[in-house]
């Protein structure tokens, strides 16, 4: 099966504004077609496609993957050489709270492109934020 009906369904549920709606969608479709999942992995890595196109892959499987095989996929393009590829790695990497990937994210403060190191600090932060969280319920 070709990654197509995969990425239309990718660009529609972007734009919904109920998560939860999208992700219920989004799963239905990936279990319907489980062999999709892994083009949606390698279309998220190949550089020859749309960064918008690769980046809505990257959004979708962070909502049908498991979190450690996304989290793995999303580290290895915050090496991307498109600075918007990066940004949207490490923004998933912090929305889907995926802790391994600290110090990924704190090597990419190394970055001489501010707009690099500035995504990777925004991640680091939202990571932060989520696990505080995650520790004050626990206490309360």
């Amino acid at each position: 099966m070709t990654t197509e009906p995969l990425l239309q369904l990718a660009l529609g549920v972007r734009d919904l504004k109920n998560r939860a709606a999208a992700k219920k969608l989004s799963l239905t479709f990936v279990q319907e077609n489980v062999s999709t999942l892994g083009d949606l992995q390698r279309f998220a890595q190949d550089k020859h496609n749309d960064v918008d196109m690769r980046a809505r892959a990257c959004w979708l499987l962070s909502l049908v993957d498991s979190k450690s095989s996304c989290g793995r996929l999303l580290i290895g393009l915050l090496q991307d050489e498109n600075d918007l590829m990066m940004a949207e790695a490490a923004k998933l990497l912090g929305d889907i709270g995926y802790r391994p990937s600290v110090r990924a994210l704190l090597n990419c403060l190394e970055y001489p492109s501010p707009f690099r190191r500035r995504m990777a600090a925004h991640a680091l932060g939202f990571l932060y934020e989520n696990s505080t969280a995650r520790a004050n319920s626990e206490f309360s």
